[in-house]
């Protein structure tokens, strides 16, 4: 449970030490021997070291706690990524929401990046470019001034030092991917292939992008000048292949699926209300009004809790038909109470960004916390997600994102991390106080809409008549009828009258054990019903 400024000054630490460090050791014999003359590291051995170097950085900062200058600005994140129906999980993701602490980038406005990357023909391309772009950007001489131009060309050397890596290795994948950069109050963003971003603003969708597919009048042009052909196979594919024009990778298919990354710069004036970065697995299938209704609708259905926006978005998508990867990042730009105030209708505007380019789905079984603190190795929807072939996909390490048991930081300063402090998850603060106690109702069922049995104790009746209704509160028997998700969620329609009752059989067998979780709805027809189980 790693804050993400706290996980961001140990890798720093981490990695000054490696690089101080006397690296020949594991360097591989066969180097020597390679035309280019690039020195190759044993993995094992480097992880190895790292993990040594991680472990001692922290036993040392138990002791003697460094401190660590709080964040100014706080990216709620929403995170989710499922491998679907295709046989191999190729999609990666980055959030560094401390951009400035990874880098030790002193005397510079807050910075963050999140990025998507979708691999085809493998995964090594999409990994590749996970670890390596960012770091590659910084290293950019008009990085301080021009960070749009440095993600472009952080964009060309990841492609061609990947395309050096795949000719070492045999290696014949390709990986699209789109960038967001947030410096102080300017978005940059870059993008190769179909990966995708949209931003909300007071509700309402705006284009950021123009997507590479070679069904674009200017990359057919493009492809043709070269020798190139665009056909269509089941889709529009460069060559009879592909079916994206600009990937990092791709070496067979070079020039006509190059490595030039579009980008663009936009002003945020503080009404912007969160970012949608996704594959074309979710984009293919969902429209941007789409996506927004789904985002306001959760919304407003969980008092603003941001947990499982982008779960639901996942199950909208696969709802739709997507059988592809899955990867979704909303990155909410203001407080989600100004998000749920916004309009519920969207409209889909022009580009609002500086020299940009000229050219219904429901889930009705997401259930789970999506957002974990850094290191993300599990981002996926839990197991009742409910839908067959699904297998969940984990993350990269180069996840940095905020969990959420994080909560912003309001004053200004340092922070002294020596001193205990404990958070509860927004998610937990709406839930009703017998929560914990109640089984969720389920939803072909809904809410009973009879008023429960009066009762001057709080508790169940220790000695309820068998075949009869339980005693209960009416505060407990709000909370039953309610379920976990709240009141009003839920609606009775075209069923038989219903009760609350312990079957005979159950309630011989546990005697006054005999608790709320074992009650059954039950039919008055057929005294048959579903067993209450509570989601959590």
């Amino acid at each position: 449970n790693c804050p993400s400024f706290l996980a961001s000054a140990l890798a720093r630490a981490t990695s000054d030490e490696v690089l101080q460090s006397d690296l020949s050791a594991h360097f591989l014999p066969k180097h020597v021997d390679n035309a280019d003359g690039i020195i190759q590291i044993e993995t094992v051995k480097l992880a190895r070291l790292v993990y040594s170097k991680l472990h001692e950085i922290c036993s040392s900062w138990v002791k003697d706690f460094p401190l660590q200058p709080k964040p100014h600005r706080y990216y709620d994140t929403s995170i989710h990524a499922i491998k679907n129906m295709r046989r191999k999980m190729e999609d990666k993701h980055v959030c560094i929401p401390d951009f400035n602490v990874l880098f030790n980038l002193e005397d510079q406005e807050e910075q963050a990046y999140f990025a998507v990357f979708d691999g085809h023909g493998g995964v090594d391309a999409a990994i590749y470019a996970s670890i390596h772009l960012h770091v590659n950007m910084v290293h950019q001489e008009m990085f301080q001034h021009d960070p749009a131009e440095a993600l472009c060309r952080a964009f060309r050397v990841t492609d061609e030092r990947f395309v050096q890596k795949a000719a070492r290795e045999s290696l014949r994948c390709g990986t699209t991917g789109v960038v967001t950069f947030i410096r102080g109050n300017m978005l940059h963003v870059a993008w190769l292939g179909d990966s995708q971003v949209m931003l909300v603003r007071r509700g309402q969708a705006v284009e950021l992008m123009k997507p590479h597919k070679p069904d674009r009048e200017d990359e057919k042009k493009r492809i043709e000048a070269l020798g190139g052909c665009v056909v269509w196979f089941g889709a529009w594919r460069v060559n009879g292949s592909l079916s994206v024009s600009r990937a990092i990778g791709d070496a067979e298919h070079k020039p006509y699926i190059c490595g030039d990354a579009d980008s663009a710069s936009t002003v945020l004036d503080g009404s912007e209300d969160y970012l949608i970065l996704a594959c074309d697995g979710f984009y293919d299938t969902v429209n941007p009004d789409e996506a927004v209704k789904v985002v306001s609708d959760h919304l407003k259905e969980n008092n603003g809790d941001s947990s499982m926006v982008a779960h639901k978005l996942v199950a909208s998508a696969r709802d739709a038909g997507s059988s592809d990867n899955i990867t979704v990042i909303v990155v909410f730009l203001r407080d989600m109470n100004a998000a749920v105030a916004a309009s519920e209708e969207s409209d889909w505007t022009e580009n609002s960004f500086q020299g940009g380019q000229e050219d219904n789905g429901e889930d009705k079984e997401n259930h789970g916390d999506c957002k974990r603190p850094w290191p993300q190795h599990q981002c996926s929807a839990p197991a009742d997600l409910g839908y067959e072939g699904r297998v969940d996909s984990f993350t990269d390490r180069t996840s940095l994102s905020i969990g959420s048991g994080v909560n912003p930081l309001e004053d200004r300063g340092y922070l002294d991390l020596t001193k205990t402090e404990t958070s509860t998850p927004q998610s937990a603060k709406c839930l009703p106080p017998l929560q914990a106690f109640s089984p969720g109702i389920p939803k072909s069922a809904g809410s009973i809409s009879s008023s429960p049995v009066k009762s001057e104790s709080p508790q169940l009746s220790e000695s309820p008549q068998l075949g009869g209704s339980p005693q209960l509160s009416e505060e407990d028997g709000a909370a039953l009828s309610s379920g976990a998700a709240g009141q009003g969620i839920y609606r009775v329609r075209g069923l038989s009258p219903v009760f609350l009752g312990l079957e005979e059989e159950l309630f011989k067998s546990l005697g006054k054990r005999a608790a709320l979780p074992h009650l059954r709805l039950c039919s008055g027809k057929r005294r048959r019903g579903a067993r209450l189980k509570p989601k959590f």
